[in-house]
């Protein structure tokens, strides 16, 4: 079971999960909570070698899942909203995949869907053994800066808290990239098919800034017919770069 915060304010309100990002923390759904937390239960997991987790398992996408179910049975939640961000938006999907009973509705934010091909896949796989070797000869510090300096990045870079900045050095470089190669895109899951096959209501939200993803955004409306919204004035971590017109966003969702 992973570390969690609850808001629980009613037992007639729906539950909303929130699942973060790669170097995030649970703590970052803080705008969340002042704006739904009257309206719904909310509750903030902290994934893997993040928020103190300390682990004893092989955190691949499965795993999580299956750790975040075990979350779910220990609060007495059958059934609940998500709401993932990246990292935490591919974990979201995979615990879709193993229990769509379980959800009642899920809000993605920037999160691969996985690869559609084999080519992609190998392509994807050399890409991590590329970057594995690089980020292995790097200081943390080095690290931290080289993965903020990605354009994925341009806005969040320049607007992170004191507080985050400071919680992302407090992680563990070697327990970070472990978890980066268990849970890489190379491995998982291709979820394209799950958004065919839901009965749930699904959001898809990219920034406007972020092509690569606002691409994928096209791709499931098109394909899948999953309603999506491109945040404006945002990168791809939007709950950071435009959270004010995100929370709008979100309003007709929740």
């Amino acid at each position: 079971m992973m570390v969690y915060d609850s808001y629980f304010q009613s037992d007639s309100f729906d539950t909303l999960v929130c699942l973060h990002g790669f170097l995030g923390s649970k703590d970052e759904f803080e705008w969340l909570v002042r704006a739904f937390g009257s309206r719904m239960n909310i509750v903030c997991v902290g994934l893997p070698y993040h928020d103190e987790n300390s682990i004893e398992y092989h955190p691949t996408l499965t795993a999580i899942a299956e750790q975040l179910k075990q979350n779910l049975d220990d609060l007495s939640l059958d059934s609940v909203k998500m709401y993932g961000y990246s990292l935490g938006g591919r974990v979201a999907m995979m615990f879709m995949s193993l229990y769509s009973e379980r959800c009642s509705g899920l809000v993605i934010e920037s999160a691969h869907i996985g690869c559609s091909t084999e080519d992609e896949r190998v392509e994807s796989e050399s890409l991590l053994q590329k970057n594995l070797s690089r980020f292995s000869s790097m200081t943390y510090d080095d690290f931290l800066l080289k993965w903020y300096q990605q354009d994925l990045f341009s806005k969040t870079r320049d607007l992170l808290s004191e507080e985050s900045i400071e919680r992302k050095q407090s992680l563990h470089f070697k327990d970070l990239l472990h978890l980066y190669e268990c849970c890489h895109v190379s491995k998982q899951p291709y979820f394209g098919e799950l958004f065919a096959r839901l009965r749930c209501p699904v959001l898809y939200i990219a920034g406007e800034y972020d092509e690569k993803y606002v691409q994928k955004a096209h791709f499931l409306n098109e394909t899948y017919g999953v309603d999506t919204k491109i945040i404006k004035y945002a990168d791809h971590n939007v709950h950071v770069s435009a959270v004010e017109e995100l929370v709008l966003g979100l309003k007709t969702f929740f």
